[in-house]
């Protein structure tokens, strides 16, 4: 098995509505960017993967659509474990203790579009070992 290292650098809120009169509208879509590290120290820099709320679902209660990793690296990925810490830190971003935009449950008729939240997480994740490069 491989290591690689995810340093998470921002979040695009492309839109976010919350507490609509018609709860079919509420809905999350975003973008996360971030940089991958190998074992070999190589940086994959230049990262995104798409994370949204579908339309009509709190994002308390549900978990977020993390999209596959866009970017220079193709290599071995365990989108699971990744998908996993994505949803960690848009939870650490959005919510009631969020700390990019709180929102809590009171709240109504929050639209929100076009913000960016800059906040660092580093996570590492294990992926099969892609053998040596030739």
């Amino acid at each position: 098995m491989a290591i690689l290292k995810i340093n998470l650098h921002e979040c695009h809120q492309i839109s976010q509505t919350y507490g609509s009169n018609d709860p079919a509208q509420d809905h999350l879509s975003a973008e996360v960017l971030f940089d991958i590290e190998d074992e070999q120290r190589k940086r994959y820099q230049g990262m995104t993967a798409t994370v949204s709320d579908p339309w009509g679902s709190r994002f308390e209660e549900e978990p977020f659509e993390v999209g596959p990793p866009v970017g220079p690296y193709n290599g071995p990925f365990d989108w699971a474990a990744f998908s996993e810490n994505i949803e960690k830190y848009m939870r650490r971003l959005i919510g009631p203790q969020g700390s990019g935009f709180q929102i809590i449950g009171s709240a109504s008729e929050v639209v929100m579009t076009n913000n960016c939240v800059q906040q660092e997480m580093t996570f590492e994740i294990e992926v099969d070992d892609p053998g040596p490069a030739y």
